[in-house]
């Protein structure tokens, strides 16, 4: 059974006339005559009483029009039901994220993001913060979650979604000073930072060019696990006090008190302007809400 030929049909019903039910459909009278004729044929039922005036439902009509209600509006239903299927498959997010704030939230991150949109489907790029916003400037990634906004980038929008406090971290020396300068610490042990040109390794270079320390050995790693091989090797850290919380708790290490102020580190999102999809944007505003908890945990 053609449902054009129903939809015809009710129209007819509606209207109480094939001439005017021709006209609202665009259809020539003999085309709507025809759609009928095919539909009686097929049920073996007169469907309409004609007279000179109107067109009127026999008995069978009348069946016919309750149940062709139902099937057009499952029909409809069901195109509806596809479409949505479909859209929800294809709503994909190319997410970047900073190596060190992969390591702290990415596992309960993604979780939490399947939770909240469980319709869009969260692909992962991990890396330092330029090596993303590089992706992101040639369209392969859609957000990145770095340490540094993207200025002077045409076509590129930035949120900052915290402040993580920075300092320098150790293993317990034997006797904690009451105050320690930079250049003291420098000389002292090797440091550990983020990777070579990230704004945190740029920052503590800047700290220690001020301080006048021109030799200091200063490692690089994107990977929490490795940070901590190297606080256990005796290097001095200089990351944020979120990264090595747990073992600030655990007593494992301890903060320096160092004399020369580290400015914070912010957490940012930069994502295209020309990206208008609401998948990104739903999982732009569900990573800030997520972060903006796991900080104030």
């Amino acid at each position: 059974m053609n449902l054009r030929f129903l939809d015809t049909f009710l129209v007819i019903a509606r209207l109480g006339s094939f001439r005017s039910a021709a006209t609202e459909l665009g259809l020539t009278q003999a085309a709507i005559s025809g759609r009928v004729a095919a539909l009686e044929a097929d049920l073996g039922q007169p469907l309409f009483e004609r007279t000179s005036r109107d067109s009127r439902l026999t008995p069978a009509g009348q069946m016919v029009l309750h149940y062709a209600k139902h099937l057009l509006n499952t029909e409809s239903a069901l195109r509806e039901a596809v479409t949505e299927h479909t859209k929800q498959q294809a709503a994909v997010v190319r997410l970047g994220i900073k190596g060190q704030f992969a390591s702290a939230w990415l596992a309960d991150l993604l979780i939490f993001l399947t939770d909240l949109q469980p319709q869009i489907q969260v692909i992962v790029q991990t890396g330092s913060s330029q090596y993303l916003q590089q992706l992101l400037i040639s369209d392969a990634l859609d957000l990145v979650i770095s340490a540094a906004p993207l200025t002077r980038q045409v076509g590129i929008r930035n949120q900052k979604v915290a402040d993580l406090e920075v300092g320098w971290f150790s293993l317990p020396p034997a006797q904690l000073p009451l105050a320690i300068s930079l250049a003291e610490l420098a000389r002292k042990t090797p440091m550990v930072c983020a990777s070579v040109g990230s704004p945190l390794s740029l920052t503590l270079h800047d700290l220690l060019k001020k301080e006048g320390v021109n030799a200091c050995r200063i490692h690089g790693t994107e990977a929490l696990d490795t940070l901590m091989l190297f606080l256990r090797r005796g290097c001095t850290a200089y990351v944020p006090k979120y990264w090595v919380m747990n073992a600030l708790h655990q007593q494992e290490i301890v903060q320096l008190p160092c004399m020369t102020d580290a400015p914070t580190l912010p957490v940012t999102i930069n994502w295209r302007n020309d990206a208008a999809d609401q998948a990104v944007n739903a999982i732009r505003l569900g990573v800030a809400a997520f972060i903006k908890a796991a900080i104030a945990e």
